[in-house]
């Protein structure tokens, strides 16, 4: 996910803040300096001072939660790849950026506190962008040899238990010092292969077709369902789709 939003949005010489230092945070910021950028860490107090500035950081700023502290770094930044899964005050950030900046999203919050609003006029008039950031695209492919050109991405230390390595993709997103400790959120659709998406899309395809080509063709009258042979056929292939697809569903 962090990988993805480094390549869309930071370039040689960027500005680039990194808000959160966990797992996602401390990768973030090895990749955008792996790009070029120069990277702030954003972080709440000192606490994570040291492991952003080793893991490459230019500057650190303990400033999130501290209205004064984010006021001050206004206008400083070309974007910000926020890796918290806590919800955000989306104006807060937005006043660090500049003009033209990008707010890029990478944690996903609760989903019972999963919106945000912002007014419209200063996002019109200062042209800046709140976007989000997906994984398993072609950029994926790209992850692995970058990350092997870099020593530290190839081989993360004890330091960064927070990161789990699981197919070329940093997963496990690690929050600010209070969230630590929350539980690891259920397996989701970002933690499948692109051969289970494709296997169960087929699949899925296939029972879909099978079911709609039978069902409509009694309906048409083509066949008549007072046939106790022609009943039972139909019975045995809603069956199986049905079945096929509690199957699927049971394995996630």
């Amino acid at each position: 996910t962090v990988f993805e939003a480094v390549v869309d949005y930071v370039t040689s010489g960027t500005r680039v803040g990194i808000a959160s230092i966990g797992g996602l945070g401390t990768a973030a910021i090895r990749f955008a300096k792996l790009f070029g950028g120069h990277v702030t860490a954003l972080s709440r107090g000192e606490a994570k001072r040291d492991k952003s500035l080793g893991a490459g950081a230019d500057a650190y700023e303990g400033c999130l939660g501290d209205a004064d502290a984010m006021n001050a770094l206004a206008g400083t930044f070309d974007v910000i790849i926020d890796t918290s899964p806590a919800n955000a005050d989306v104006a807060a950030y937005l006043a660090m950026l500049k003009f033209d900046g990008t707010y890029c999203r990478v944690g996903i919050p609760a989903a019972t506190d999963m919106t945000f609003k912002y007014d419209y006029i200063p996002l019109i008039f200062t042209q800046k962008k709140i976007a989000g950031s997906m994984s398993a695209t072609s950029y994926s492919q790209e992850m692995v040899p970058s990350s092997t050109k870099d020593e530290e991405l190839a081989a993360p230390t004890a330091a960064d238990a927070g990161d789990a390595v699981s197919d070329g993709f940093f997963v496990d997103p690690v929050g600010e010092e209070e969230e630590e400790s929350a539980p690891r959120p259920p397996r989701t659709m970002k933690d499948h292969s692109r051969r289970e998406y494709t296997f169960v899309l087929i699949t899925g395809l296939a029972l879909a077709c099978s079911a709609g080509y039978t069902n409509g063709v009694c309906l048409s009258g083509f066949i008549h369902p007072n046939d106790r042979d022609i009943r039972s056929s139909v019975a045995g292939v809603t069956g199986l789709y049905t079945g096929s697809a509690i199957n699927l569903g049971e394995g996630d």
